[in-house]
Protein backbone atom coordinates (compact mmCIF):
# COMPACT_ATOMS: atom_id res chain seq x y z
CA UNK A 1 0.00 0.00 0.00
CA UNK A 2 2.79 2.38 0.92
CA UNK A 3 4.64 1.58 -2.30
CA UNK A 4 1.51 2.32 -4.38
CA UNK A 5 1.02 5.63 -2.56
CA UNK A 6 4.65 6.67 -3.17
CA UNK A 7 4.32 5.70 -6.85
CA UNK A 8 1.10 7.73 -7.20
CA UNK A 9 2.71 10.79 -5.58
CA UNK A 10 5.75 10.45 -7.84
CA UNK A 11 3.56 10.13 -10.94
CA UNK A 12 1.56 13.24 -10.04
CA UNK A 13 4.79 15.18 -9.38
CA UNK A 14 6.25 14.03 -12.73
CA UNK A 15 3.17 14.60 -14.93
CA UNK A 16 3.22 18.45 -14.91
CA UNK A 17 6.73 18.37 -16.40
CA UNK A 18 5.20 16.69 -19.48
CA UNK A 19 2.35 19.16 -19.90
CA UNK A 20 2.57 22.22 -22.19
CA UNK A 21 2.29 25.77 -20.94
CA UNK A 22 0.54 28.71 -22.67
CA UNK A 23 3.79 29.74 -24.40
CA UNK A 24 3.97 26.31 -26.07
CA UNK A 25 0.34 26.63 -27.15
CA UNK A 26 1.05 30.05 -28.71
CA UNK A 27 4.13 28.71 -30.52
CA UNK A 28 2.09 25.92 -32.15
CA UNK A 29 -0.72 28.33 -33.04
CA UNK A 30 1.79 30.76 -34.60
CA UNK A 31 3.31 28.04 -36.81
CA UNK A 32 -0.12 26.84 -37.94
CA UNK A 33 -1.35 30.38 -38.58
CA UNK A 34 1.73 31.18 -40.69
CA UNK A 35 2.09 27.94 -42.66
CA UNK A 36 -1.28 26.18 -42.88
CA UNK A 37 -2.96 26.13 -46.27
CA UNK A 38 -6.55 25.67 -47.37
CA UNK A 39 -7.50 22.01 -47.04
CA UNK A 40 -5.04 21.24 -44.23
CA UNK A 41 -6.11 19.40 -41.08
CA UNK A 42 -4.57 19.11 -37.60
CA UNK A 43 -4.32 15.54 -36.35
CA UNK A 44 -3.96 15.04 -32.59
CA UNK A 45 -1.76 12.24 -31.28
CA UNK A 46 -2.49 10.78 -28.88
CA UNK A 47 -6.15 11.59 -29.27
CA UNK A 48 -6.31 12.91 -25.72
CA UNK A 49 -4.12 15.89 -26.71
CA UNK A 50 -7.51 17.54 -26.60
CA UNK A 51 -6.48 20.93 -25.18
CA UNK A 52 -5.10 21.80 -28.65
CA UNK A 53 -8.63 22.42 -29.94
CA UNK A 54 -8.66 25.62 -27.88
CA UNK A 55 -5.70 27.27 -29.63
CA UNK A 56 -5.67 25.87 -33.19
CA UNK A 57 -6.51 28.78 -35.54
CA UNK A 58 -10.16 29.06 -36.54
CA UNK A 59 -11.04 27.44 -39.84
CA UNK A 60 -8.42 24.70 -39.46
CA UNK A 61 -10.20 21.39 -38.77
CA UNK A 62 -8.94 19.23 -35.89
CA UNK A 63 -9.17 15.43 -35.81
CA UNK A 64 -8.69 13.52 -32.59
CA UNK A 65 -10.62 10.45 -31.48
CA UNK A 66 -9.97 6.86 -30.41
CA UNK A 67 -8.35 4.81 -33.23
CA UNK A 68 -8.17 7.87 -35.51
CA UNK A 69 -4.83 6.89 -37.05
CA UNK A 70 -6.67 4.70 -39.58
CA UNK A 71 -8.78 7.60 -40.87
CA UNK A 72 -7.74 8.23 -44.51
CA UNK A 73 -8.62 11.95 -44.27
CA UNK A 74 -9.35 11.90 -48.01
CA UNK A 75 -10.51 15.53 -48.05
CA UNK A 76 -7.13 16.85 -46.82
CA UNK A 77 -3.97 16.98 -48.95
CA UNK A 78 -1.74 17.86 -45.96
CA UNK A 79 -1.92 16.72 -42.35
CA UNK A 80 -0.31 18.53 -39.42
CA UNK A 81 0.34 15.93 -36.71
CA UNK A 82 0.39 17.58 -33.29
CA UNK A 83 2.03 15.01 -31.07
CA UNK A 84 2.79 14.84 -27.37
CA UNK A 85 5.26 11.93 -27.30
CA UNK A 86 5.98 12.37 -23.59
CA UNK A 87 2.44 11.60 -22.48
CA UNK A 88 1.94 8.26 -20.75
CA UNK A 89 0.73 5.47 -23.03
CA UNK A 90 1.10 7.61 -26.17
CA UNK A 91 1.89 4.49 -28.24
CA UNK A 92 4.15 6.20 -30.77
CA UNK A 93 5.43 3.03 -32.50
CA UNK A 94 1.92 1.67 -33.06
CA UNK A 95 0.81 5.09 -34.31
CA UNK A 96 3.61 5.24 -36.88
CA UNK A 97 2.72 1.78 -38.20
CA UNK A 98 -0.96 2.71 -38.63
CA UNK A 99 -0.62 6.33 -39.72
CA UNK A 100 2.56 6.11 -41.81
CA UNK A 101 1.53 4.14 -44.90
CA UNK A 102 0.60 6.47 -47.78
CA UNK A 103 1.84 9.53 -45.91
CA UNK A 104 5.23 11.19 -46.07
CA UNK A 105 6.71 13.83 -43.78
CA UNK A 106 7.38 17.06 -45.69
CA UNK A 107 10.15 18.11 -43.34
CA UNK A 108 11.60 17.45 -39.93
CA UNK A 109 9.41 17.49 -36.84
CA UNK A 110 9.46 20.73 -34.86
CA UNK A 111 9.73 20.46 -31.10
CA UNK A 112 7.78 23.19 -29.32
CA UNK A 113 8.08 22.39 -25.62
CA UNK A 114 6.37 19.04 -25.03
CA UNK A 115 4.66 19.29 -28.43
CA UNK A 116 6.04 17.88 -31.65
CA UNK A 117 4.52 19.28 -34.88
CA UNK A 118 5.11 17.46 -38.17
CA UNK A 119 3.62 18.22 -41.58
CA UNK A 120 2.73 15.21 -43.77
CA UNK A 121 1.66 14.86 -47.39
CA UNK A 122 -1.47 12.70 -47.55
CA UNK A 123 -1.31 10.36 -50.54
CA UNK A 124 -4.84 9.19 -49.68
CA UNK A 125 -6.18 12.65 -50.58
CA UNK A 126 -9.03 12.57 -53.07
CA UNK A 127 -10.30 16.03 -54.07
CA UNK A 128 -14.03 16.60 -54.28
CA UNK A 129 -14.69 17.42 -57.92
CA UNK A 130 -18.39 18.13 -57.55
CA UNK A 131 -20.77 18.17 -54.59
CA UNK A 132 -24.43 18.21 -55.54
CA UNK A 133 -25.40 19.11 -51.98
CA UNK A 134 -23.11 22.16 -51.96
CA UNK A 135 -24.19 23.25 -55.44
CA UNK A 136 -27.86 22.95 -54.55
CA UNK A 137 -27.42 24.83 -51.27
CA UNK A 138 -25.45 27.65 -52.92
CA UNK A 139 -28.03 28.21 -55.66
CA UNK A 140 -25.64 27.18 -58.45
CA UNK A 141 -28.18 24.75 -59.88
CA UNK A 142 -31.42 25.20 -61.69
CA UNK A 143 -34.28 22.93 -60.69
CA UNK A 144 -37.23 22.45 -63.00
CA UNK A 145 -40.00 20.03 -63.90
CA UNK A 146 -40.06 18.99 -67.54
CA UNK A 147 -43.28 17.96 -69.23
CA UNK A 148 -43.35 15.26 -71.94
CA UNK A 149 -43.82 18.08 -74.47
CA UNK A 150 -40.43 19.54 -73.47
CA UNK A 151 -41.93 22.50 -71.61
CA UNK A 152 -39.99 23.30 -68.43
CA UNK A 153 -41.43 24.85 -65.27
CA UNK A 154 -38.78 26.39 -63.01
CA UNK A 155 -39.02 25.63 -59.31
CA UNK A 156 -38.42 28.70 -57.13
CA UNK A 157 -36.14 28.42 -54.11
CA UNK A 158 -36.86 29.71 -50.64
CA UNK A 159 -33.18 29.39 -49.70
CA UNK A 160 -33.68 26.02 -48.07
CA UNK A 161 -35.60 24.00 -50.64
CA UNK A 162 -36.90 24.29 -54.20
CA UNK A 163 -40.70 24.41 -54.38
CA UNK A 164 -41.87 22.52 -57.42
CA UNK A 165 -45.49 22.11 -58.57
CA UNK A 166 -45.30 18.38 -57.72
CA UNK A 167 -43.26 18.51 -54.49
CA UNK A 168 -40.05 19.81 -53.00
CA UNK A 169 -36.36 19.27 -53.70
CA UNK A 170 -33.74 19.77 -51.01
CA UNK A 171 -30.31 18.42 -50.15
CA UNK A 172 -30.66 15.49 -47.73
CA UNK A 173 -27.80 16.72 -45.49
CA UNK A 174 -29.70 19.92 -44.76
CA UNK A 175 -33.12 18.51 -43.78
CA UNK A 176 -33.92 19.95 -40.39
CA UNK A 177 -37.53 19.44 -39.36
CA UNK A 178 -39.37 16.13 -38.79
CA UNK A 179 -42.13 17.29 -41.15
CA UNK A 180 -39.57 17.69 -43.96
CA UNK A 181 -38.21 14.19 -43.33
CA UNK A 182 -41.66 12.67 -43.79
CA UNK A 183 -42.39 14.50 -47.05
CA UNK A 184 -40.90 12.62 -50.00
CA UNK A 185 -38.67 14.76 -52.19
CA UNK A 186 -39.71 15.39 -55.77
CA UNK A 187 -37.44 14.24 -58.54
CA UNK A 188 -36.31 16.82 -61.01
Amino acid sequence: MLLAAVYALGFHAWLPTRMPDPANDRAVADVLRAEAQAGDVVFLHPWWTERARAFVPAGLPVVGYLNDEGDPLEAHPRIWVLDQPGLPRAGNAAFERSFGPHREALGPARTLGPYRLTLYRNDLYRPTLFSATDALASGQVQVYVEQPTGERTLCPSDGRAYRCPVGRVWPRARVSSPADRRAPPATA
